[in-house]
């Protein structure tokens, strides 16, 4: 008779319902859902089962800014800079007028005239973001190709950390929670429950990248070589087991 799941590393599925036994949801196997993640009150959350740390909500990923939220933007033409608002660090504004342009994020304290209007490329008040491109993406995670996701994921700096990267496809499946007929990512902000990029290939065709459908609970190989624009959510460290 079961009295105690078997704990390991590996994360439970989190079946909870037994129809056979000896099933999944008999044993429930695995490391413990309630305990398992950890908010680290950075922008980061940890995985105690695999050591891995993830960010918590891509879609608030600007680098080198606090407190962005869809409130404080600011949509600037170019050349407008010193309009006589006071920026703060998070305000965004869009380089020239163009809903399709680039954003830019202030990262330091602006006001207006001095030293503190300096406009882009200049870089001292302002840092071109890829990872938001309108007032929707920060509430709502943006997606690129996958040859942007390995190499934007790479560039991050981000809660103190340069070491980020996108994750293969064993570590972006092993935050899934299956529930039903869906699976998604667990103790994540946001709930999206679409399809992420790994940074895993198919084995023989370096060109066709795998991604998790989340709201498929599929793994698939990407059929457009990679051209399609996926969700990222970055990762960094893991544990060495052995």
């Amino acid at each position: 008779m079961r009295t105690e799941p078997p704990k390991h590393w590996l994360p439970r599925t989190g079946q909870t319902t037994s129809y056979a036994n000896g099933d999944d949801g008999y044993f429930e196997a695995g490391s413990p859902r309630a305990t398992r993640f950890v908010d680290n009150g950075n922008g980061t959350v940890s995985d105690r089962a695999t050591g891995l740390q993830w960010v918590k909500q891509p879609e608030l990923i600007i680098p080198g800014a606090t407190g962005i939220h869809a409130t404080n933007q600011i949509q600037s033409a170019e050349g407008e800079w010193d309009n006589g608002t006071d920026y703060v660090a998070g305000d965004l504004v869009v380089g020239d007028g163009d809903p399709d342009a680039l954003f830019y994020v202030c990262i330091l304290a602006n006001g207006p005239g001095g030293v503190g209007a300096k406009e882009p490329p200049d870089g001292t008040y302002w840092r071109e973001t890829v990872w938001t491109a309108s007032a929707a993406n920060l509430t709502t995670p943006a997606t690129m190709a996958w040859a942007d996701a390995v190499a934007d994921c790479l560039a991050l700096e981000y809660a103190g950390f340069t070491d980020w990267r996108l994750p293969n496809l064993y570590e972006q499946v092993s935050v899934a929670v299956w529930g039903g007929s869906t699976m998604h990512p667990a103790a994540f902000a946001n709930g999206i429950t679409g399809r992420y990029w790994t940074s895993s290939p198919y084995r023989t065709q370096a060109g066709f990248p795998h991604y998790v459908d989340y709201q498929t609970s599929k793994i698939v190989i990407a059929t457009a070589g990679g051209a399609d624009t996926y969700y990222v959510r970055p990762v960094r460290g893991g544990r060495i087991n052995g």
